[in-house]
């Protein structure tokens, strides 16, 4: 609805205001001038009475008659001499009989203090000085002059006082009154401007390719996209339901559904946000895959407001994932077959008595087919991984890093890299799964010795931290920048640098390192400063309930 700014009225109508003024004063003089004649006494002159009768009568006309609605308000001034004339005229003529005439002065007086500026205030007081001046010409002489001069002068210095109050208040109220327009103006522009900013984002939140829904922090008020409202019907959302949680939304397993206190819209107006958490909505069969962040609506002064959901669909980007996952996968375990075959016949070969090149050449053949063996490896260690299912056992976390580092240092040595590892006798029970915590370090530990250079150093520790067992990598490398390390654990994805430098690898070993972590409930976070190293922390929980509590989470 659009906004008309137009100010309010505050001022009263001003050709209707004259109109009623003149009236009010006609009725008072003809009220004075019936009651002096009714009173026994000195008969008024005939001419003057006339003089004044007649004015009022042009004075009602005029009233009535000019356009003032389209005459400036300051033309209003010659209605109040006209009025203040007249009663000079009946004061002149009616004093001896009714005293009390002057005050009708009153009413133009005191008018035009209140409704125009101060020149015409002074000007209508010294009006009236004059008009008391004039009284004595158009008067007969009267008994006690004196007293009446005194109570004329008494007359004109109450009026006049009167009329500097009124004036002085009615400035004062003019000044209020412009400053509540002032007001009154500012905040219809505001409201104009808030109701198109409300309306372009409206526009924008209905145009994106994303469900946008805003709820209020006393959920008074919500805002949701066509989008949003498409989504909230596969969730199962009810609008009448208070807690704004579906029926239909479960993990990433797609079958496990997620309890309502634990979804992400209660989460958000609870002051729990999440970025990119993976949800998948509707009736088994029909589902799709969300990704949905949530954020909290916080005003200038850091009060909250709300909370804003954002969720894409992204079923398709899922699925083309996966099918590449299969792709590799099954492409990894369509070639080991051959090469296996491969490897038998060259053991075969290998008995046979050949001379020395074709002994060169089997050897050859041979590291060619171990390495081959050893890629694919890494290329199916991720999916074999992600099927498995950790089998707790305490196990010494120490000695296993001990161990592994121990296998690594004579690949290290050979690049002249220094493999330094925990000191003294200490040991630290953790719930874990043996090969997949060697499979953990061995991916992290690699990294580091493959972006280290050449005569560096690796610095490996374990220790505990908030009832969790933490194992600090610590290279001094070739380290990576923030955009670098923000995609480090994505599958396949290999730095600009170690392509740069050819080293090899298929980008899966921090992504397989990070999948089993999370497997165990735990983490591995990276630090990392452009040609300064890297430090790859992993944590572990320490208890097998904890483990298992936050790895199903």
């Amino acid at each position: 609805m659009a906004t008309v700014n137009t100010a309010p009225s505050w001022r009263t109508p001003h050709a209707g205001f004259i109109r009623v003024l003149v009236g009010v004063f006609t009725i008072a003089a003809v009220v004075v001038i019936a009651m002096t004649l009714a009173y026994p006494g000195p008969r008024p002159h005939t001419v003057v009475l006339t003089s004044a009768g007649a004015a009022l009568v042009v004075l009602n006309i005029a009233a009535f008659a000019l356009p003032w609605e389209r005459l400036p308000r300051r033309h209003s001034f010659w209605v109040a001499l006209a009025q203040l004339a007249i009663t000079i005229l009946l004061a002149g003529t009616l004093y001896q009989t009714n005293n009390a005439i002057p005050l009708l002065a009153l009413i133009p007086v005191l008018w035009i203090a209140f409704q125009l500026d101060w020149p015409h205030t002074i000007a209508i007081i010294v009006a009236l000085g004059i008009g008391c001046v004039a009284f004595w010409l158009i008067a007969e002489p009267m008994p006690n002059r004196p007293r009446v001069i005194v109570a004329i002068s008494v007359f004109y210095f109450v009026v006049t006082s009167l009329a500097l109050l009124t004036q002085a208040n009615a400035h004062a109220l003019r000044r209020s009154r412009a400053i509540a327009e002032e007001a009154w103006r500012s905040q219809q522009d505001a409201l104009a401007s808030a109701e198109r900013n409300a309306a372009v984002m409206r526009a924008i939140a209905h145009g994106v390719d994303a469900a946008v829904f805003f709820a209020a922090q006393d959920r008074s008020s919500t805002f949701a996209n066509q989008r949003a409202q498409e989504l909230g019907r596969r969730m199962g959302v009810s609008p009448q339901d208070p807690t704004w949680a579906g029926h239909e939304v479960y993990g990433p397993d797609r079958v496990t559904p997620i309890p309502p206190e634990e979804q992400l819209l209660p989460r958000a107006l609870h002051g729990d946000y999440t970025t990119g958490a993976l949800q998948w909505v509707g009736e088994p069969g029909a589902q799709h895959a969300i990704s949905v962040s949530s954020l909290p609506a916080v005003t200038e002064t850091g009060e909250q407001v709300g909370a804003v959901i954002v969720a894409h669909d992204i079923t398709n980007l899922v699925e083309a994932l996966r099918a590449a996952e299969s792709f590799s996968a099954t492409v990894a375990h369509e070639l080991r077959t051959p090469l296996t075959s491969i490897v038998g016949y060259l053991d075969l070969l290998e008995a046979d008595d050949l001379d020395e090149t074709g002994r060169e050449f089997l050897q050859r053949a041979q590291q060619g087919v171990t390495s081959l063996s050893a890629k694919l490896s890494e290329l199916l260690e991720p999916f074999e991984v992600a099927g498995a299912s950790p089998s707790f056992a305490f196990i010494d976390l120490v000695e296993l890093v001990r161990r592994r580092l121990n296998h690594w240092r004579e690949s290290a040595a050979t690049r002249d890299i220094a493999l330094e590892g925990p000191d003294g006798p200490r040991h630290l029970q953790v719930p874990l799964d043996r090969e997949l915590a060697e499979r953990m370090i061995d991916a992290v530990l690699s990294n580091a010795v493959k972006f280290s250079a050449s005569g560096g150093r690796v610095d490996v520790s374990v220790d505990t931290h908030e009832h969790c067992a933490r194992v600090t990598i610590v290279d001094h490398g070739l380290g990576m920048t923030r955009e670098e390390t923000r995609h480090a654990f994505e599958r396949f994805y290999r730095a600009p640098t170690a392509i740069r430098r050819a080293l090899p690898g298929f980008g899966l070993g921090l992504a397989t390192a990070l999948s089993i972590a999370r497997a165990h409930g735990g983490t591995i976070r990276l630090e990392s400063t452009a040609g300064a190293g890297t430090t790859a922390t992993v944590e572990i929980p320490l208890t097998q309930v904890g483990a298992a509590a936050r790895g199903s989470s």
